[in-house]
């Protein structure tokens, strides 16, 4: 685990996103889901599950507490996460980085050639669904 690349001069950044825990508006058992949740926020829990099912834990205090190296090292890399850029359209962008970075991983494509290709089909999504200042 070590921090995403970066320019020179840039700053390293990683997305969030993944794992968390929420309740259902519909749910039948909202105060049982509070109870769990309030019950989860704690890191003797997080660790039991970061244990059992390998889920990282969104608590400071599980990493800070931890003797584990690459826990650690996940600590370090979480310290410099960025929200995901809102991108109504995220599946379909996904989707285009996806097969371009695979073309490159695959030698059909220089990874030059593939990221001008992915950032240049990204934007035309985005300037189809009106969001000019995609990447």
């Amino acid at each position: 685990m070590v921090p995403m690349p970066r320019a020179p001069g840039g700053q390293h950044a990683s997305t969030l996103g993944g794992w968390g825990f929420a309740i259902a508006k519909s749910s039948a058992h909202k105060d049982a889901a509070w109870k769990f949740l309030e019950f989860m926020a704690n890191p003797g829990p997080a660790e039991q599950l970061y244990e059992s099912a390998g889920v990282q834990s969104a608590l400071k205090a599980f990493y800070e507490k931890s003797n584990d190296p690459m826990q650690k090292a996940i600590y370090t890399v979480l310290q410099t996460t960025l929200p995901r850029p809102p991108v109504p359209q995220y599946a379909q962008a996904s989707d285009i980085l996806q097969r371009y970075v695979s073309a490159a991983l695959t030698n059909r494509m220089t990874p030059k050639a593939a990221l001008t290709a992915a950032a240049t089909e990204t934007r035309l999504l985005m300037g189809r669904h009106g969001m000019e200042s995609a990447p």
